[in-house]
């Protein structure tokens, strides 16, 4: 596991764990948890949240195939 902290950013909060949990020898499960805040308090929850949340789905999907297509071509050169 590690995480990301943003220090400074767009979030007023941000906290992204990367978690990695072997099944198998050979498989395991990578899971993104993210936890944060907007901005603008209470209106930026209302009127945001369903935005970020869409974009942020969007990108962990396209990064988990980006890493799974990686580590599958780096398996191709093992073998």
């Amino acid at each position: 596991m590690f995480a990301d902290i943003q220090r400074k950013g767009p979030f007023a909060y941000w906290y992204h764990r990367h978690l990695f949990c072997p099944l198998s020898d050979s498989t395991t499960l990578m899971t993104d948890e993210i936890e944060y805040k907007l901005p603008a308090g209470f209106l930026g929850d209302v009127f945001g949240n369903w935005i970020v949340q869409g974009r942020l789905q969007k990108m962990f999907d396209y990064r988990h195939r980006a890493v799974a297509e990686k580590i599958a071509k780096e398996m191709q050169t093992i073998t």
